[in-house]
């Protein structure tokens, strides 16, 4: 189920897309960074939401590990 606050969609970062539909060239890791209010948690969201469809989906077998980190 997708929580009613992520249901917008909304456009992602191209380092974010790349990431998660794990293109050539894409970044190893993902940071997102920005000011109190920019959106940063929408798209960690939706960026997850696109890396485990295109981990799991087709009927791949398995379950995926999120490690999930919080600096303040």
């Amino acid at each position: 189920r997708i929580p009613a606050l992520y249901r917008k969609p909304i456009d992602l970062p191209q380092a974010a897309t790349q990431w998660a539909d794990g293109v050539e060239g894409a970044p190893a890791s993902l940071v997102l960074t920005g000011n109190i209010g920019v959106g940063k948690t929408h798209t960690a969201w939706h960026t997850a939401r696109r890396w485990l469809d295109n981990q799991y989906r087709g009927g791949r077998p398995g379950s995926p590990t999120v490690q999930t980190w919080r600096s303040t």
